[in-house]
């Protein structure tokens, strides 16, 4: 799992770089999938604070991710 602190409530984009299928969740609950190229994405609503995300991908090899938001963001592994 992940964690992202997020200092306002803000729009991200999760993108997962994977060969396989892939889910997210947010604070518990599914996140919605969407189609922003290659590889798995999701747009999500961080909450102020502490926010989870939970990845879970099917595949060999690697992956990467990466998370954009419109201000800034801390990641905790």
């Amino acid at each position: 799992s992940l964690r992202v602190e997020s200092g306002t409530r803000q729009l991200a984009l999760l993108r997962l770089s994977t060969s396989g299928k892939a889910a997210a969740w947010l604070n518990g609950s599914a996140a919605e999938r969407t189609d922003a190229g290659p590889g798995a994405a999701w747009l999500v609503d961080l909450q102020p604070g502490s926010n989870d995300v939970l990845l879970r991908f099917e595949g060999a090899g690697s992956a990467s991710l990466s998370v954009q938001a419109a201000s800034r963001i801390d990641l905790r592994l």
